[in-house]
């Protein structure tokens, strides 16, 4: 069997039949689908059993532990395809997907990406392939603004082309040879510490520029929200990083990525004026840490990011990190929060 679909759900059962479907669409037919029905309170299970009545290549496990990191190691413990391809159970596979993936797996390659589109973001997609060094894809991980463009993947920019673990395929005995698993401690960068942990064990990775896979953009994700639970989920994030083992060749894209954390933790908790002061408590003892403090004044103040306008927000809440003068850092993230809305609200 060549590939192992693995879908998490979690109360899906807005967008779940569609994403099935989608599976079901697929031109390439050598493959197994792996249902993962995680603590779900809806019609999730239901709609799963109904779907996968006369699929034999499907199986359905139910599990009362949350979290897409458990669904996803459980998933991989019960593969036997010979690569993984991961979807969220509310966004869709185009229908060529796993012939694309196929192409790229022709390449001798163990890690293929490819690229996506959501209702957010439509582009004209180069239908271009390359190989790069999976260093230069871990670079790109790490410091997306600086290195995206110079690693020359043929990938059209996407915010989280290189980050998400969908729209890939990952070889299976690497995966389980060397015991790679979500952290389920995490809920925002598990994929992109996934990502790190198996590019580590390849020498290539084949990049594939065409649109295999829909990205439905939810307004109330995880990493979309604005509020002390989020600033706490980066935290862990943070934490995790600064513990994860890299060559010398990546520890400046480490560390960078450790103060985008720390700048996005700004930016998440500060969407409101109430929790200005309660992000600037939780986020002072890290600021004060010996090793970020270090981070901190050796970074850089231009190219911080790809956008130009949070970009532009960066270098000023930088350049306030670097005077230590943290709490009209927060502030500065405020006020541009409060531009941001202004702008949703014109649109």
């Amino acid at each position: 069997m060549q590939f192992s679909i693995i879908v998490p759900i979690h109360n899906a059962e807005d967008y779940l039949l569609e994403c099935l479907n989608s599976i079901d669409a697929q031109k390439n037919k050598n493959f197994e689908v792996i249902l993962i029905v995680n603590a779900s309170e809806d019609n999730s299970l239901k709609i799963c059993q109904n779907w996968a009545m006369g699929y034999e290549n499907t199986r359905i496990i139910v599990t009362d532990i949350p979290g897409v990191s458990h669904a996803r190691n459980m998933g991989i413990e019960m593969a036997r395809g010979d690569w993984l391809v991961f979807i969220d159970s509310d966004d869709c596979m185009r229908l060529n997907a796993l012939l694309i993936l196929e192409q790229g797996i022709r390449n001798q390659c163990d890690f293929v990406i490819a690229n996506y589109s959501s209702q957010n973001k439509q582009a004209l997609y180069k239908q271009k392939t390359c190989i790069i060094t999976s260093t230069d894809y871990q670079k790109a991980l790490l410091d997306r603004a600086q290195y995206f463009q110079r690693i020359n993947s043929g990938l059209t920019w996407n915010p989280i082309v290189l980050d998400s673990v969908w729209a890939k395929a990952y070889r299976t005995s690497i995966v389980k040879k060397f015991r790679i698993k979500f952290d389920h401690n995490i809920s925002i960068g598990e994929d992109l510490l996934f990502n790190i942990a198996y590019s580590s064990q390849v020498k290539k990775v084949c990049c594939i520029d065409e649109d295999i896979y829909f990205y439905r953009v939810i307004l109330q994700s995880v990493s979309r929200r604005q509020d002390m639970s989020s600033v706490e989920k980066r935290l862990h994030f943070l934490c995790a990083l600064n513990t994860l083992e890299v060559s010398s060749e990546l520890s400046c894209t480490k560390d960078f990525k450790m103060i985008d954390i720390i700048l996005r933790s700004i930016i998440a908790g500060t969407g409101h004026i109430s929790d200005v002061n309660k992000t600037y408590k939780r986020l002072l003892p890290y600021l004060k840490m010996e090793r970020v403090t270090e981070i901190i004044r050796d970074c850089r103040t231009e190219n911080l990011s790809k956008s130009k306008w949070r970009n532009h927000i960066y270098r000023i809440i930088v350049i306030q990190l670097k005077r230590k003068k943290y709490k009209q850092a927060l502030w500065e993230a405020f006020v541009y929060n409060v531009f941001n809305k202004i702008k949703e609200l014109q649109a």
